[in-house]
């Protein structure tokens, strides 16, 4: 039924009309005072936690995004440091090989505007 009486629908490329209409109130609200604030407060989440890196022992990635990574270089050592985060009541993603390079695994930590200094430096406390 679709493909002999929907046929506009189905080789369309086009958004639908609500689909265009929920992204134009999106880019709308990201104008609003409440989410201006909310990005400058994640930008300085993220200096913050790029100034802490630069004493730790395990280099961190450069990003200067919400996404931020440490590498460590060993699968073992990477699924350590989760658990023990977690166990911290930290959530940060250990990247293993053969996800990355051998060599290269990692810890993926990702910044919220809703973290708070104190967060900030539990988490590299931790590494420390």
């Amino acid at each position: 039924y679709l493909i002999n009486f929907a046929r506009a629908f189905i080789y369309t490329t086009a958004l639908p009309a609500h689909s265009l209409q929920a992204i134009e109130a999106a880019y709308n609200l990201l104008e609003s005072p409440f989410f201006q604030q909310e990005r400058q407060k994640l930008q300085e989440n993220i200096q913050l936690y790029q100034q802490l890196t630069q004493t730790l022992v395990y280099p961190a990635l450069a990003s200067d995004t919400a996404i931020q990574g440490i590498m460590i270089g060993d699968n073992t050592k990477a699924k350590n440091l989760q658990t023990c985060l977690q166990t911290a009541g930290i959530y940060a993603k250990a990247i293993l090989s053969p996800t990355v390079p051998i060599g290269t695994e990692r810890l993926r930590i990702c910044l919220h505007s809703f973290n708070t200094t104190a967060q900030i430096h539990q988490l590299l406390d931790l590494f420390r």
